[in-house]
C-alpha cells in the first residue's frame, strides 16, 4: 500500500512511476485513500488502547493475539519508537 502511494505521489508530480492511471481509477474504485493522516490513524489506535486497558487492567497487548493483532502491532511499533528515542 505504500508503494502504491508513493507512485501515486509521483505521478502527480509529474515524475515517472510504476502506477499506471487505470491502477489508480481501479484503486479509487474500490475506495482506495490516497492521502493518510497518520494524526487521525495515531489518535484512532490511542483511543483503542484505551478501551483495552479500561477492560484489561493493563497495556500489554499481544500482538499474537488475533484479536487485538492490529493493536498489538500498534503499541510494539510505539515501544520501538519510544526506544529509539530515548537512545538517541
Amino acid at each position: 500500500v505504500d508503494k502504491q502511494r508513493y507512485w501515486y505521489k509521483c505521478k502527480k508530480e509529474g515524475k515517472r512511476a510504476s502506477l499506471t492511471p487505470i491502477q489508480m481509477k481501479e484503486m479509487e474504485s474500490i475506495g482506495f485513500v490516497w492521502s493518510v493522516n497518520k494524526q487521525h490513524n495515531w489518535s484512532e489506535m490511542f483511543h483503542q488502547l484505551e478501551e483495552y486497558r479500561i477492560a484489561h487492567g493493563n497495556c500489554l497487548v499481544s500482538a499474537n493475539c488475533k484479536k487485538y493483532s492490529k493493536l498489538g502491532r500498534w503499541v510494539a511499533q510505539q515501544r520501538h519508537h519510544y526506544k529509539r528515542c530515548i537512545s538517541g
